[in-house]
């Protein structure tokens, strides 16, 4: 996915101030959702399929769910997948602002991104890119590559035809996480690290919390959860690859990312955050979940390789 948000400010400028002659000639192309994958294709001159899927803030573990699928299905051998956004212009800026999601915490404004607090307002805009490369195990062994994680089971849900909105999106988030649960064929007990979607927005981490509680039971209490958001802001459509990325890292190298800016307990969101430090923790499987704007949810789990 991207967002070319600089793009569409300079046409949209341009178009007020001097009308057709004033937008520039390929605007039209550079802010369509494809133009990355295009741009990255004809940059490697990469020749297999250049596809684009856009499923908002879910888009990130989308993406490694379709990799896996073409590589176990034999129509590809590699595949470089990932997301990108870049939000950060006036306009796109200014639509967050008025749809009431973007954090006003200024007590200083760097902490304003402040995941499950109590004092959260809202989310910090990011923006970003990251791209995993997906292969056979074999593949990559053949080829000398360092393995950071294997794909082991990924699920979805959706909160159509469910009424009362936090409960549908708590239903939601629980089918996503279950059925990556059943697919990798694991218990909850089994998950060592959660990489939550954590966008300070006050209802979503209410929402995290309380499908985390109800998929993991008793387990959920003892499971570390963390939010990178708290330190890289929400990067919209790039968020579930940085996330991706973030949790290979933990599996790589056993070092949990903290929730950072974690300082008054919301009685609501009662599990272990990884405030404020980063932990130095055995990791073997870990899920992460993001939610997607229009009622979609993602749940992935990634897991150390056996040959490491």
């Amino acid at each position: 996915m991207n967002g070319s948000g600089d793009v569409f400010d300079v046409a949209r400028t341009g178009w007020e101030k001097d009308g057709l002659v004033g937008i520039p000639t390929l605007s039209g192309v550079e802010f369509a959702a494809h133009a990355a994958a295009t741009h990255v294709s004809t940059e490697l001159g990469i020749r297999g399929q250049a596809l684009t899927l856009a499923s908002a803030c879910s888009t990130g573990l989308d993406v490694i769910q379709w990799a896996a699928e073409k590589i176990l299905d034999g129509t590809a051998s590699i595949v470089f997948a990932g997301s990108t956004e870049a939000p950060l212009s006036e306009f796109c800026f200014a639509t967050l602002c008025a749809f009431g999601s973007i954090s006003t915490f200024n007590d200083p404004p760097l902490k304003a991104s402040r995941p499950f607090d109590l004092r959260r307002q809202g989310l910090v805009l990011g923006e970003g890119s990251a791209v995993m490369v997906v292969e056979e195990l074999e593949h990559a062994l053949d080829r000398g590559a360092f393995i950071y994680a294997e794909v082991l089971g990924f699920g979805t849900g959706n909160e159509a035809g469910l009424q009362n909105r936090r409960e549908a999106s708590q239903i939601a988030l629980q089918q996503s996480i279950d059925s990556a649960l059943a697919q990798a064929a694991l218990m909850p007990e089994q998950i060592d690290y959660i990489n939550a979607h954590g966008n300070a927005m006050p209802d979503y981490d209410r929402i995290d919390t309380e499908a985390l509680r109800g998929s993991f039971g008793k387990s959920a209490y003892s499971i570390p959860v963390s939010s990178i958001k708290s330190m890289v802001g929400h990067a919209m459509g790039a968020a579930g690859s940085l996330q991706v990325a973030a949790t290979c890292l933990t599996l790589a190298h056993s070092i949990i990312p903290p929730t950072i800016n974690y300082e008054v307990p919301d009685p609501a969101c009662d599990l272990d955050y990884v405030p404020n430090i980063a932990r130095v923790c055995r990791v073997r499987r870990a899920l992460i979940n993001a939610h997607a704007i229009g009622g979609t949810y993602s749940a992935l789990i990634l897991g150390v390789p056996d040959s490491s």
